[in-house]
């Protein structure tokens, strides 16, 4: 969604009755002290930019450090935010537009140490309770560029949530560092939950937070994170040294947890009673004194982990390494990575108690349990467990009963499954298309030669017996739609890599059900046409040319592969470049131009004397009409149109059913949203970003990095300075 706030560079004539746009605060803690209105007049003190802001207001804030109150202030002092209100952080106080700032190079300090001397020897008893408070906030709420840090939760009735502290809301947080915060009690960086509670985090990093549980975020909320890490963090007293969900729901994607400590359950994450997704998440060389070193699971708990990696995760008792499962909870892995974990009791996995474990596609290598638990995975009591297309192979148990002993070990009265799966040792679980044989992994120990570190290459080589012996049936459906096609009934459609998971490689005799390899990674050449030729050597790998000759109507100067639907006819004097990919039914004029590795997709049209550049995409039912021009590197969306004359600059994108009229002209790196239409002699400058359903109207003009919102009309002939923003449903005249 488009969201739009006015500068202090942007001043505008609105017609009656639009929405007015909103305010800029400005703080820097190292100006004199003024109303805010500017970064020469700015706050020099965040508390005052809270209490000025309203409901649709900016607060812009240099480098520096804040705290909630002086060195005689309450350590109760806060900072509150409010609803509405987006505090953004990196600023050098020289600013004029949002895209200007550099939270790296910037640092926006907000510290609970109100003495200052937390670094100098000082104790932090007098430090805040909770830097930053967001209970009782909306979805509205922004907090953008900041380091929050310091803060000290053992009061009385404060000891949770030092770093951050939400109740009940539903605040949003991108590019923060959550460090050095401690609580007594729960969550030592963040402490989230309570009724309604709706957290959007991405690109935040958990440092070195200390907690009873939960030492970097104890979460009781929705939560979705996206891009962040936990490293450092410690529960002192009980569990969850990276994150603990209780009662609550969290999705989990690029994240990664790393070093992370836990007296007991869960040295990385612990899942209590919650619902999880993860996906494309790492748990590299967490700890746990008792259970679970990268993940504790129970209580009901539910898992669902896609394209995860378990690392050098360590379990000081009762075992389950890389993952513990127990009490009735249950957990489903697809496409994950279990090396190097150790435990005493079990190594990779470990499921009691009800527990059921589901296992597709997995790979399972040089871990180690000691004592009555086996290296790779341990299933025991009344614990159930699927197996499927997984490879077990390389793991050690001090006591193993024989070798596949230490790969699987099932000590349960109830169900355990294994089809379709490599186990080393293979003995016990010899039927439903099980193998045993090496599965030649390309480089097992990496460049350390050390079995179970970060540098190991788990992939299978040419030759390996796991190619294309699986059962493509058994992979699960893609609900969380890893490759963004809409489409999430079908398979998961990608492996560990993030390449191709089903990949009929043409050197393997198939001796599965259907193509899929053995463990996380699949092997092959990727033969998207199925003409036999891989892509990696295809002269087309779109367009089925099993000959690989100069397919369709090859007429046109230059051009120089396959990549033409046969129904394609190209006129004598069109020029295509190399690398193009002309898809069918496009409709190709006279004295057309396509510039290099530019993609014309279904049923996309180009007009007489048009010229493409290099680079470009034409969307499905895309026309760009006579004489009309479009650089190289831009992308014009499905059913979006360019008409005669029309310039459309390099680096621009155009949305989906978007309309450039004649002779209208397009700046290089401009966005123009979805169904908006740029009308005659209009000038776009570069770097705009135009949102959906706006018009912009008869030879009006757009400067430069201006910031257009969605359902916005900009009449003719009215010029918008250079980095201006207009707020959603303005009129502009």
């Amino acid at each position: 969604m488009f969201r739009a706030f006015a500068t202090a560079a942007a001043v505008l004539l609105l017609s009656a009755g639009t929405a007015q746009a909103q305010t800029v605060r400005y703080v820097d803690a190292a100006a004199a002290g003024g109303a805010g209105n500017t970064w020469a007049d700015a706050f020099n003190d965040l508390q005052l930019g809270l209490a000025a802001a309203n409901s649709g207001d900016q607060i812009w804030v240099a480098a520096g450090t804040y705290t909630p109150a002086p060195l005689s202030g309450p350590r109760s002092a806060t900072f509150q935010l409010k609803s509405g209100v987006a505090l953004y952080g990196g600023f050098a106080g020289i600013e004029s537009t949002l895209g200007q700032r550099d939270f790296l190079v910037n640092a926006t300090i907000l510290s609970g140490d109100l003495a200052g001397d937390d670094e100098s020897g000082g104790t932090n008893a007098e430090n805040s309770y909770h830097v930053v408070t967001t209970s009782g906030t909306d979805d509205t709420t922004v907090l953008d560029g900041f380091t929050i840090t310091k803060g000290n939760a053992d009061g009385p009735a404060d000891q949770s949530g030092a770093g951050i502290l939400n109740s009940t809301g539903s605040p949003t947080f991108s590019n923060c560092w959550i460090t050095n915060n401690t609580a007594v009690g729960i969550g030592g960086g963040m402490s989230t939950g309570g009724g309604i509670s709706r957290v959007r985090m991405s690109n935040c990093h958990f440092i070195d937070n200390s907690a009873l549980a939960g030492g970097g975020l104890f979460n009781g909320a929705d939560i979705s994170l996206t891009d962040c890490s936990f490293s450092g963090n410690s529960a002192i007293g009980a569990f969850g040294g990276g994150m603990v969900d209780q009662f609550a729901t969290s999705t989990l994607t690029n994240c990664i947890f790393v070093g992370n400590t836990a007296a007991r359950w869960g040295g990385g994450l612990s899942n209590l009673s919650s619902s999880e997704t993860l996906i494309n998440t790492a748990f590299i060389g967490n700890i746990s004194d008792n259970r679970g070193g990268g993940v504790f699971n129970s209580l009901d708990g539910s898992m669902v982990l896609t394209n995860c990696a378990f690392i050098g995760n360590v379990s000081n008792n009762a075992g389950g390494a890389g993952m513990y499962n127990r009490h009735s909870s249950t957990a489903v892995l697809t496409n994950c990575v279990f090396s190097g974990n150790s435990g005493i009791g079990s190594g990779a996995i470990k499921a009691v108690n009800n527990t059921n474990v589901t296992l597709t596609n997995c790979t399972i290598s040089g871990n180690s349990g000691t004592g009555a638990g086996g290296g790779g995975v341990l299933i025991t009591h009344t614990a159930t467990a699927t197996l499927t297309n997984c490879v077990l192979w390389g793991n050690a148990s001090s006591v193993p009963i024989d070798v596949e002993d230490a790969q699987i070990r099932n000590t349960s009265t109830g169900s355990v499954s294994v089809s379709y799966s490599l186990i080393e040792g293979l003995s016990s679980f010899s039927g439903s298309g099980n193998i045993g044989l090496d599965p030649l992994f390309v480089d097992s120990d990496g460049a350390d030669n050390v079995v179970g570190t970060e540098d190991d290459d788990l992939r299978l080589s040419a030759g390996s017996p796991a190619i294309d012996s699986g059962d493509s049936s058994a992979v699960p459906i893609d609900s969380a739609d890893l490759d963004g096609d809409l489409d999430t009934a079908e398979p998961i459609p990608l492996d560990l890599d993030g390449g191709p998971r089903f990949i009929d490689d043409l050197l393997t005799t198939n001796t599965g059900i259907g193509i899929v390899d053995m463990g996380a990674y699949e092997f092959g050449t990727p033969d998207g046409d199925g003409d036999g030729a891989p892509d990696s050597s295809d002269n087309c790998p779109t367009v089925f040319n099993p000959g690989q000759e100069q397919t369709g109507n090859n007429v046109g100067t230059e051009f120089g592969d396959a990549c033409v639907n046969p129904n394609v006819a190209i006129p004598d004097s069109v020029v295509v470049g190399t690398g193009v990919v002309i898809e069918d039914s496009v409709d190709l004029g006279n004295d057309v131009t396509v510039g290099d590795n530019t993609t014309l997709e279904q049923s996309a049209t180009v007009k007489d004397g048009a010229t493409i550049g290099s680079d470009v995409i034409l969307g499905e039912s895309s026309t760009v009409e006579e004489g009309a021009t479009v650089g190289d590197g831009s992308t014009l969306e499905a059913d979006s149109t360019v008409k005669p004359g029309a310039e459309i600059g390099e680096d621009v994108t155009i949305g989906e059913g978007a309309t450039i009229e004649e002779g209208a002209v397009i700046g290089d790196g401009s966005v123009i949203g979805a169904n908006s239409t740029v009308k005659m002699g209009a000038v776009v400058g570069t770097n705009v970003v135009v949102g959906t359903d706006t018009q912009i109207e008869v030879d009006a003009q757009v400067g430069d990095g201006a910031m257009i919102g969605n359902d916005v009309t900009v009449k003719s002939g009215v010029v918008v300075p250079a980095g201006a923003v207009i707020p959603d449903g303005a009129t502009v005249e």
